[in-house]
Parts: structure tokens; sequence; C-alpha cells
């Protein structure tokens, strides 16, 4: 995913070499637009050692030596874990291989190694929030190694999120080929037309309610029976436990100030200069990261208003408004030199104290 969505990728097989037999080039393509990676760069690097080593050991007999990996840019930036580019297109790859057709609707969260073997990518949290946020949905697939973070987003209490999606993990590609393939006929195809029954029913009746419906509720310790990764059958359940999470437990926590320790980090150190400090920026920039740390007290999302490292954000926050009062000060011309040079003090040390927090 990228910042602000998902990113749709998808693939071109074409024979290539002399003989045009058993040779595959690989084309991953965002809005159509190619972009031609050096050999050196890292995405390049990353993507094409994973899949090539993948195919070595699954197709012994597919001549690797001629594939290329080109990777569009721009749309998908190195800022937002380009390795996990390898998971889909491997899914494909194996699809394509086997004949076997995807879904339409499926959508692959993960990360995946020269074996296989499926992990969360650095930036799990931000993509289940993408999700989070979409109207439509689909079948979303990530490790399992994303329980955690995944429960957590009942905190934010729209449990409708499992049903807009109906979300599964694997731990391997095959595991993650058989849940996104198009005419499954195993365990996990019956628990999926018993969970459409859900999300019908969803569409009149809340959530909440359905949550702890007994024959709902009962539906769903059924669907888990026939298949244990259904996440979203798990997430229900929970939601009508009475044991759901009410407030972020501390990772959550951290994923969720850690945009606004980021702006923060990066006023203080590429938009500012020490020499001339303005206020109404510093007035700008605090207004703008209360706005994004005050509801989530508001909200009652957080265990306690004295949780250290909220406290830690909220104070480093508040240090911006009490620099921008400072800077208005000292510009009135009633203040000496020593005075300007307190006020840069605090700048510097506001700077240091805010890489320690983005370090934690």
């Amino acid at each position: 995913s990228t910042s602000h969505k998902t990113t749709s990728v998808k693939i071109k097989l074409t024979p290539s070499g002399p003989d045009r037999k058993n040779r595959l080039t690989i084309y991953p393509i965002v809005r159509s637009r190619f972009f031609h990676q050096p050999t050196s760069d890292p995405i390049y690097i990353s993507i094409k050692n994973t899949l090539i080593s993948l195919l070595n050991s699954r197709h012994s007999d597919l001549p690797t030596d001629s594939i290329r990996v080109d990777v569009a840019d721009g749309e998908y930036t190195r800022r937002n874990s380009p390795a996990a580019l390898a998971a889909p297109v491997a899914l494909m790859l194996e699809a394509s291989l086997n004949n076997t057709p995807l879904r339409p609707d499926v959508h692959f969260c993960a990360l995946i190694d020269d074996k296989g073997k499926l992990s969360s990518p650095q930036n799990i949290w931000q993509s289940l929030q993408i999700y989070r946020s979409r109207t439509s949905g689909g079948r979303l697939i990530v490790s399992a190694d994303a329980y955690e973070l995944l429960s957590q987003q009942l905190v934010y209490g729209d449990p409708g999120y499992f049903t807009r999606w109906e979300v599964v993990s694997a731990n391997t590609l095959d595991q993650a080929l058989t849940l996104a393939i198009e005419n499954d006929k195993g365990p996990m195809s019956e628990a999926s037309q018993k969970f459409e029954s859900i999300r019908t029913a969803a569409e009149k009746t809340s959530i909440t309610q359905l949550a702890v419906n007994n024959k709902v509720r009962s539906r769903l310790a059924h669907i888990l029976k026939l298949a244990p990764n259904h996440l979203s059958a798990k997430m229900l359940l929970l939601q009508g436990s009475g044991k759901r999470p009410m407030r972020f437990n501390q990772q959550a926590l951290a994923l969720v100030l850690l945009p606004t320790v980021k702006k923060m980090h990066h006023f203080l150190k590429n938009e500012v200069d020490a020499e001339y400090l303005r206020p109404f920026a510093f007035k700008k920039i605090h207004d703008q990261l209360r706005a994004e740390i005050d509801p989530l007290l508001q909200k009652r999302l957080l265990d306690s208003s004295y949780n250290p490292l909220y406290l830690d954000v909220l104070n480093q926050v508040k240090e911006l408004r009490g620099i921008e009062k400072a800077i208005i000060r000292t510009n009135r011309g009633d203040y000496d030199y020593s005075a300007k040079t307190k006020v840069r003090r605090r700048f510097f040390d506001l700077q240091r104290k805010s890489t320690t927090l983005l370090e934690k």
C-alpha cells in the first residue's frame, strides 16, 4: 500500500529467449506506466532475488536466467516497504503457472522470503488503516502474525471492518494461493459461503447487534471450526464477547502516534532555520498535530491520560507552542540577545528530543 491508498499490481507473462519457451518476463504495473530500474536499485534487487529464489526452489524445470523485473516507480515509493511487492507478484506467478484464476477481489498484504514464508510488512498498521477507511471490500489475505494488530482495529468501534473485508491469514505462499484462487473447493470455500450470510445480514442490522446474537455467534464458531484462519469470524466473535479491546495497547498506540512524531521531527529538522525562527510556522504545525492527537483522549482510545508515551508526544507538541510564544516576545524588541539565544536553545533541545522519541 501507499501512504494514502492501496496499489494495484499486475503482471504480464510473455515467452522470451531464442526458443520462446519456458521463459518469463515479469512486469509489475502501476497505472500502466513502466519505470525500468537500474540493476543496482534496492527495489529491483530485493524483488528479483526473492522471486528468482522462489522459482528455482518451486519450479526447477523453469529456467530463470532471463527473468527481468520492471517495477513502476513514483506511485509505489521506497517509503512503502518495496519488498512487499514481491508477495503479490509471487502469488500471481504461482496462479499463472498452475493455470488457476485468482479472485477479482483479493488483496494481499504480506512480505515473502525466498522460501515462501509470509510475515507482516513494516507498514502493516498503516495498511490496515487504509483498508479500514475504504467503503468497498473483498478478501484480504494477511500473514498470521498480523492478528494482534488486526484485533486493535476493534478499538475504533467499527466492527464493520470485518464484514466489508473477509480477512483470512496464511503462513506460506501455498496457503495464500489456496485462499486467493477463484474456484476453491476446500474448507475455506464452505466457511466463506456461511460468512456471506452474515455479510448480507450486516447490510440491514448493526454489526454490534449481530456480534452478540447467539445464532450468529454459533455460525461464526462453525466458520472458525471449518477454517481456523478466518480472522473476520474470529474478530466478530471477539467483538461480541464483551472482551474486545477498548483501548490501544502500547504497540498500537506507538504506531498511531508515529505519523505525528514523524511530522514534528521533519518540521524541526528540515523546515526551520534556527537563525530565523518564525512564530507562525510553529503555531501552524502545533495546531495540526494537536488535531491529530487530541481525539485519542476525547474518544477514550487510551488506557490512561497519563500514558507515558502519549504524554511524551503531547508535551513535545505543546513545546512547539511555547517556542512560538517565546519568539513573539523576543521579536518585540524588549529582550536582549541572550533571550533570543535561549529560544534557539529551546528549539535545539526539542529537535534532539523529537529524534529520541522517533527512535522509540
